[in-house]
């Protein structure tokens, strides 16, 4: 290592190892300290939890060759108190960029999803989609009714596209089943930024609305217009571009514990004769 880069290096070690000092004798004298008031993360006694509806909106390249998604997911956040402003946020959802529906004959249905011709013409759907899990840091401020929050993350995308069928099925509970084909799927890495903010509407329950941009680089995938179905079954040939999307979400959060701020608890006379023995002795 040159010697710039080692006294560098040695400068930093020094500095993170006096501020963990300084920060761990302060919080040995006031825990409190570790999380103000004011700044204080939705309590959640370990986990939060959204179920929520989603507006995918291509950006760039990604833009001319589809539409605007709808879509559904959830989000969950682990924290490791019910004051931590830092957690844990996990991403899981799908977006549909794309969908055909198209009466059938019973050769054909039987060709694109792979099933025993059925008894008659029906309709298939076929789906282009979007699933992606992401996982990453979460960092967060609250006040009594409303919060706001940063987070990354990173995972995997899949882009699919589906044909599914529901036939009649007398041994069903309902009397039918729904038959599903993948016609083509591609994997990629992706990573995420998200910004959001949580509006309280009671306790342990609020309103959650957040913008994340999806970052899935270039990758491979079918679009709307390339798809095309025949006797012998569907064909396509996938596009290649970026894929980036911005992400709009809204819906409730459910969270475990009071979600609303507490206070810093007084300190008591022995408190305060504790705190000042510590500082007399220091």
């Amino acid at each position: 290592m040159p010697r710039r880069s080692a006294n560098v290096a040695r400068r930093m070690t020094v500095c993170l190892t006096l501020a963990a000092a300084l920060t761990s004798n302060a919080l040995a004298q006031d825990p409190d300290l570790l999380v103000p008031e004011r700044i204080v993360r939705n309590a959640t006694y370990g986990a939060e939890q959204n179920d929520r509806f989603l507006i995918g909106i291509p950006v760039g390249e990604f833009g001319a060759h589809v539409s605007v998604s709808p879509g559904i997911g959830v989000s969950g956040v682990i924290q490791h108190s019910d004051r931590a402003v830092v957690g844990v946020r996990l991403d899981g959802y799908y977006l549909a960029y794309g969908s055909d529906t198209r009466r059938m004959s019973p050769e054909l249905v039987a060709a694109l999803v792979d099933v025993p011709p059925p008894g008659g013409a029906l309709d298939v759907t076929t789906e282009n989609r979007i699933h992606a899990l992401l996982a990453g840091p979460q960092i967060g401020v609250r006040g009594r009714d409303a919060g706001a929050y940063l987070s990354v993350g990173a995972g995997l995308s899949r882009f699919a596209t589906i044909s599914s069928v529901t036939m009649a099925d007398p041994l069903s509970e309902d009397g039918e089943v729904t038959l599903s084909t993948t016609n083509f799927e591609h994997y990629v890495l992706a990573w995420a930024g998200s910004a959001g903010l949580d509006i309280r509407l009671a306790n342990n329950i609020s309103l959650a609305i957040d913008a994340q941009y999806l970052h899935n680089g270039r990758t491979r995938y079918v679009d709307e217009g390339s798809l095309r179905i025949d006797q012998t079954g569907a064909s396509f040939t996938p596009t290649e571009s970026a894929a980036n999307l911005v992400v709009l979400q809204i819906g409730i959060s459910f969270s475990t514990g009071d979600s609303r701020p507490k206070p810093r608890r007084p300190l008591t006379a022995a408190s305060k004769q504790t705190n000042a023995a510590t500082s007399d002795h220091h």
